[in-house]
């Protein structure tokens, strides 16, 4: 990231952002980046201390892509950077993203502008230069929901599992997902009612990550009740961190959805390679329940959803930790929910209808069979 010397005001066409509560800021500098820069994705800035107004424009050329964000201090920053293919469809829809940290502004991610800021400012901004405009009817909003949630439906067992926790979890309890394929649903089937309550984790994929993250949450959490789950090759790779859940009595309840198998990894092999038995993915686990007594940790096995949720809900009235084990078999894909593109060899069932208007663009409304 390249930054040029102090500079003045730079006029631009677009739309403007008032400027005078942010002591400082970046704005894009007049040389545009060389093919090597552009290539790698490479963001060049320019300084630009206290303009009156700084400009977001949309890009000259689809080679460019305008960048504005929090730089140092909190100030606003307007960056330009190179375009990059990403899995997202190429045409129709236009994308705005907002993040604070540039690296999550970079390939393989694609947007037509991306700001660098903090999403409540920026937001905060945005909705005095944006005009509001009524995009959907209260009736057709209903509609569009409940076609969404008849598609989340379709995946089963894990919209059951999904629906499970949600009911067994106060509406101010704390709900950390991970890699496991009631996780993957979860991302777009967990209602969430309140800011803080829902952990994920994000394009990292990291397997593993998610039991630890719940102590830390149960330990910030006031109190709270924390729903971690995750599966049983994810678990294994924290396991030992019920000694910590335990020696500082945190109230977390451990779901872990034991099939026996890095699942995620079963159902690749068997996609792209078309086996009938994946190879390495079979895992050796523990007897769950003995190691949770190993740790003093209350455990219960458990294999329906009805059964989670009268679990999780028991589990409320400890004051530690809890681990639950819910026996589970191979499961359906939940990932055409997921991606605007279908996976290769992933089968993408029939959804009805798109009820969204047929002014909207195409790429929103893609019917029938392939409606995601």
């Amino acid at each position: 990231m390249g930054r040029g010397s102090p500079s003045g005001p730079t006029k631009r066409t677009g739309t403007t952002i008032p400027s005078a509560q942010w002591p400082g800021m970046w704005q894009p500098t007049n040389q545009p980046p060389s093919s090597a820069a552009a290539a790698a994705g490479t963001v060049h800035m320019t300084s630009i201390r206290s303009p009156e107004r700084t400009t977001i424009r949309r890009p000259a050329s689809p080679a460019a892509t305008d960048t504005a964000g929090v730089g140092p201090g909190g100030a606003l920053a307007v960056a330009a950077s190179a375009a990059s293919q990403a899995s997202w469809t190429g045409r129709g829809p236009k994308f705005v993203f907002i993040n604070i940290d540039a690296a999550d502004l970079t390939p393989p991610r694609e947007a037509l502008i991306a700001l660098r800021a903090d999403a409540r400012q920026a937001l905060e901004l945005l909705s005095e230069a944006v005009r509001p405009r009524r995009v959907l009817t209260e009736e057709r909003a209903t509609a569009l929901k409940q076609w969404a949630q008849n598609q989340i439906d379709a995946v089963s067992p894990q919209a059951s599992y999904v629906r499970a926790l949600r009911d067994a979890l106060p509406e101010n309890g704390i709900f950390v997902n991970e890699l496991t394929q009631v996780g993957y649903l979860s991302r777009v089937a967990f209602q969430v009612y309140g800011p803080n309550t829902y952990v994920g984790p994000g394009y990292q994929g990291t397997l593993g990550y998610g039991f630890p993250t719940a102590l830390g949450a149960a330990v910030g959490g006031n109190g709270r009740r924390v729903v971690s789950i995750t599966g049983d090759g994810g678990f294994g790779w924290n396991l030992q961190e019920l000694a910590t859940a335990r020696k500082y009595d945190l109230p977390v309840t451990l779901v872990v959805f034991n099939d026996g198998h890095f699942g995620n990894v079963r159902a690749i092999q068997k996609r792209v390679f078309g086996l009938d038995e994946a190879f390495g993915t079979n895992l050796e686990n523990p007897d769950f329940m003995t190691l949770a007594k190993a740790f003093r940790v209350p455990g219960v096995r458990v294999d329906s959803p009805d059964g989670l949720n009268a679990a999780v809900k028991t589990s409320l009235q400890e004051t530690g930790p809890v681990l639950i084990e819910a026996r589970v078999g191979e499961m359906p894909s939940p990932w055409p929910l997921l991606r605007l593109q279908p996976l290769p060899g992933v089968k993408v069932p029939d959804s009805g209808p798109n009820p969204l208007p047929a002014r909207a663009p195409a790429a929103f409304r893609r019917v029938g069979k392939n409606s995601r």
